[in-house]
């Protein structure tokens, strides 16, 4: 992985999905897009999605990971899933993203602010939204706003 790659948090990837325009991602980021199990399996068990998901998969336009064992971000992992000081316990989905985009540098993928901007400011990571990601392939002519 690289820091161009970018990890996707459920919900960031699933508001390209929901309105068929995953192209946009495909474009901007090919072969760099990634998607946690934690996340891949959020997306795969909703019906609408799940076949594309696979279909994406399988043509390796997205790579699916996993934590290997031992892992030393595991333990981050965990904390984030079942925080024992307090703090607001997180998802799964964004939990996995949060600690592979700390892993490697990479981008972190997500729209859940509320959520994840305490970790992307403790851990100094680099985020994109859908509304980030969109500006983006305004800039790169993708797409056009028309009014």
């Amino acid at each position: 992985m690289t820091e161009e790659d970018i990890i996707f948090d459920s919900d960031c990837f699933r508001s390209f999905l929901e309105i068929e325009e995953e192209g946009i991602l495909f474009s901007l980021f090919p072969k760099r897009i990634y998607l946690p199990f934690d996340v891949y399996h959020e997306l795969s068990i909703i019906p609408n999605l799940s076949k594309k998901v696979d279909e994406y998969k399988e043509e390796k336009s997205i790579s699916i990971f996993s934590f290997l064992i031992p892992d030393p971000l595991l333990p981050l992992y965990v904390d984030l899933i079942s925080p024992k000081d307090g703090r607001k316990k997180i998802g799964r989905g964004e939990a996995s993203a949060i600690v592979f985009a700390k892993k490697f540098n990479s981008f972190l993928a997500s729209n859940n602010l509320s959520d994840v901007m305490t970790y992307v400011d403790q851990f100094g990571l680099k985020i994109k939204t859908s509304g980030i990601i969109l500006c983006d392939a305004i800039s790169n002519k993708l797409i056009s706003l028309v009014l």
